[in-house]
């Protein structure tokens, strides 16, 4: 009646269990316990490698999935979103089947929930039947002041349709970035995320920093691009997190994705002023980063200062994979002093915990069903799910 596994290493998302221990699953794969060998009878399966539970990728686009190879890399962060934009609305035949080919190889690969940025309806239908769990954050974009109140009505609207369409997945609405949400729709969105999980880009490019701060720097071409009046903006003399994170004080759970450039300062900022906030995730994407400004945070900073950390792979637009195995890899081989065991754990239980999943995913315990990925040769599959 069990499917029994056992490996080199078993990591069980919070730490590595004792050598020679062995999973025990029924036909659901559902974790029925975890026992020493010697006490697991026949017909144990052993498997070259580690074992882990499935992962979570905490940030990605799958509806831009019909972008890969569309791009240029190594852009800066204004021209790819210009690139974006103006490709974005291409290929629209290929659309489809480029987001079924995306959640394929998220899931071969060992993912099995994902937190997913939505700027309209398109992925319904992919996640309609979908094997993987979506939790999907519905994007809200809108700098000028008189647009808030319909920048907020359309999102409701879209929002609504994941809801009514896709009622076994939580859905919840989210800002895009301090650059792109005006104070008017940021105290909008306070009011109607009150105590729900969030997620917002975050210090992606030094142009942030430079224009939320001064007013000044390389977003001025963006907006002057777009033919949007900025005129009545007013620089707040602070930097990007420290200006956004107050407009969100009605115990929101945050994940801030990107972070290349946040400073200790910030990290500090946000650690004192966890009275704004129910918790605080710093997410990283570390294939995006690189493939856009050429820069990954401090990871080694983040988690020397007792961070939670988040790992994703943002979109087909900005990476080459969606394979998260492959974002632990460049963790890994650029943080050598970042412990494998944290890095794995902010794969798995950490993220499980960030987004209210725990019981299901994230660690092999008794009742879980978090899928079982072997990692061998450095690749990562999925052996059960």
């Amino acid at each position: 009646m069990y499917r029994k596994f056992t490996a080199d290493r078993i990591f069980n998302g919070y730490d590595f269990l004792p050598g020679g221990s062995v999973l025990l699953l029924n036909e659901s794969a559902v974790v029925q316990d975890i026992v020493p060998i010697a006490d697991a009878g026949d017909d144990v399966e052993a498997l070259p490698g580690m074992l882990m539970p499935g992962m979570v990728n905490a940030h990605c686009h799958i509806e831009l999935s019909h972008l890969k190879n569309k791009i240029d890399r190594h852009s800066g962060l204004v021209d790819f979103v210009l690139s974006l934009m103006s490709k974005r609305a291409s290929f629209e035949d290929a659309k489809e089947q480029a987001m079924r080919d995306a959640a394929d190889e998220l899931l071969k690969s060992g993912t099995v929930a994902v937190g997913d940025i939505c700027n309209g309806t398109d992925s319904i239908s992919l996640k309609r039947h979908s094997p993987l769990y979506w939790h999907n954050f519905i994007e809200l974009t809108g700098f000028v002041e008189s647009t808030a109140i319909q920048r907020m009505d359309e999102g409701k609207r879209v929002l609504r349709s994941f809801r009514n369409e896709l009622p076994q997945f939580p859905s919840g609405l989210s800002p895009h970035a301090a650059y792109s949400v005006s104070p008017a729709l940021f105290e909008l969105l306070n009011v109607e995320t009150d105590g729900a999980l969030i997620s917002i880009h975050n210090q992606e490019t030094t142009g942030e920093d430079l224009f939320i701060s001064e007013g000044r720097g390389d977003l001025l071409r963006l907006y002057q691009h777009l033919g949007i009046d900025i005129s009545s903006y007013r620089p707040t003399g602070k930097s990007s997190l420290q200006s956004w994170l107050p407009y969100l004080h009605r115990g929101q759970k945050i994940i801030s994705v990107h972070n290349s450039f946040t400073s200790e300062a910030d990290i500090a900022y946000q650690a004192g002023h966890t009275d704004l906030h129910r918790d605080f995730y710093y997410c990283t994407c570390p294939g995006a980063n690189l493939f856009i400004e050429e820069r990954m945070p401090d990871l080694y900073a983040m988690w020397i200062s007792g961070c939670r950390m988040l790992v994703g792979t943002d979109s087909y637009a900005s990476n080459d994979s969606l394979n998260l195995w492959h974002e632990v890899r460049r963790i890994r081989s650029t943080f050598p002093d970042i412990p494998e065991q944290s890095v794995l754990q902010w794969v798995t239980s950490q993220a499980a915990e960030a987004f209210n999943i725990s019981e299901r995913y994230g660690s092999f315990h008794k009742g879980s069903q978090p899928g079982i990925v072997q990692v061998h040769n450095d690749e990562a599959r999925l052996v059960m799910h």
